[in-house]
């Protein structure tokens, strides 16, 4: 059983990854118009220092949210008690894309489902 969820979780693992480059390397070797009529301005451009760009798309992503807790123990030396602040958390989907000087995507990366 615990094989079968870990070959679950490892099999949605990849086509998650799969999903994310495939929509990526359809943009390799087209122009960036093509990549701004699908995905929109990026969040980030940067010149490349040859001329081109290399433009940075992000989203948040995974929210957390622990709310903030209160505990005590008590032990012969008194009472102990433990304050734990709300926690909010996030990571960040990266997806960047690198352009030459004529307007082509010729590279592309990504960080984060």
């Amino acid at each position: 059983m615990k094989k079968t969820v870990i070959l679950v979780v490892l099999a949605l693992s990849l086509s998650s990854c799969l999903m994310v480059t495939n929509s990526m390397r359809r943009f390799e070797g087209r122009n960036v118009t093509d990549l701004y009529a699908a995905w929109g301005p990026p969040a980030e451009a940067y010149d490349d220092g040859n001329g081109g760009l290399v433009l940075v798309y992000t989203e948040a992503r995974g929210t957390y949210y622990c709310p903030p807790s209160l505990s005590w123990e008590i032990s012969r030396r008194g009472t102990l008690i433990r304050y734990a602040p709300e926690v909010i958390a996030s990571y960040d989907a990266r997806r960047v894309f690198w352009v030459d000087k004529n307007g082509v995507v010729y590279k592309w990366m990504w960080k984060g489902l």
